[in-house]
């Protein structure tokens, strides 16, 4: 239902005449030239479209993405917009997440201004895809989609190869960890691109049988579940996240699941399962695979 929502309003989005989508660039000078984007796994991709980004977030920032000086409307990652600023900027185009609500204000009301937005919602690989197809579709860049193609054959490859198998069957649980308890939950497939991703190579997310484990986190829930794996993500402060992890699974009745006294717990890259891995996605399916494959061979 939440994607169908999201869905509906993309499109509800990108039909109304100040959108970009209504009119396709038919040359690359038509191509937007003041870019805002809320969101800094969408400023990657942006730029792996070959755009430029003028308007963002800190975290574009803090990763890399864009230089220090850079306007900003955000003081972190995008979930409070400084609406006021982002139209006194004045940008030609506006891309935003559709799974943050500032985010999807801040559209709607640049929108009602007169300012071309875009919503994606990036939960999957084929979503990149489309998001990637959309954004070339305005900057012109040939050169993506080639970088696109054959992106789409490594991954078919990765997924079909012997070494993927390994993880068919696996009984896992995928857990977001933040700085405190309250902020650690196991994830479903639909909640977390890297749950999809596990999902795909043919896992079983527990938490998918144990609605608990989503709710709560329950130790009991987990405990009978007793999975093969656990895989955490860290949001938020990392440093914090990890402790956070340490102390979670120093606990004695954590101790006692199988996946902690086997070795089996993987804490997940950030470059790669916290923010979207982007052009970098068939590296983050080879990670994956690759700590399974390395178990077998244990």
């Amino acid at each position: 239902m939440r994607r169908l929502l999201s869905l509906l309003l993309l499109f509800s989005l990108l039909l109304l005449p100040s959108c970009a989508a209504t009119e396709p660039p038919e040359e690359t000078a038509a191509a937007p030239k003041r870019v805002a984007v809320l969101f800094s796994s969408l400023a990657e991709a942006w730029q792996d479209a070959g755009g430029e980004v003028a308007i963002t977030v800190r975290e574009s920032v803090e990763r890399g993405l864009v230089p220090e000086g850079t306007p900003l409307v955000d003081g972190g990652a995008g979930k409070r917009i400084d609406t006021e600023r982002l139209l006194s900027l004045a940008p030609d185009l506006v891309i935003a997440s559709a799974d943050v609500p500032a985010q999807v204000a801040a559209a709607e009301l640049c929108r009602a201004a007169g300012i071309k937005t875009l919503l994606f919602r990036v939960d999957t690989y084929a979503d990149y895809r489309e998001t990637l197809r959309a954004m070339t579709a305005l900057t012109g860049d040939t050169a993506a989609m080639e970088a696109l193609t054959a992106l789409d054959g490594e991954i078919t490859a990765l997924l079909a190869s012997p070494e993927a198998a390994a993880a068919r069957g696996q009984r896992i649980v995928f857990i977001r960890a933040g700085g405190t308890a309250a902020s650690t939950k196991a994830k479903l497939p639909s909640d977390h691109f890297a749950a999809a991703m596990l999902s795909e190579l043919g896992c079983r997310n527990l938490a998918e049988e144990a609605p608990l484990l989503v709710d709560t986190l329950s130790t009991e829930a987990i405990l009978a579940a007793d999975p093969d794996h656990l895989f955490f993500s860290l949001m938020g402060d990392e440093a914090a996240a990890r402790a956070n992890v340490e102390a979670l699974l120093s606990r004695p009745e954590w101790q006692a699941l199988r996946a902690v006294r086997e070795g089996r717990v993987t804490i997940l890259s950030r470059a790669l399962f916290h923010y979207k891995p982007c052009l970098r996605w068939a590296e983050a399916y080879r990670a994956l695979i690759g700590i399974f494959s390395e178990e077998v061979k244990e």
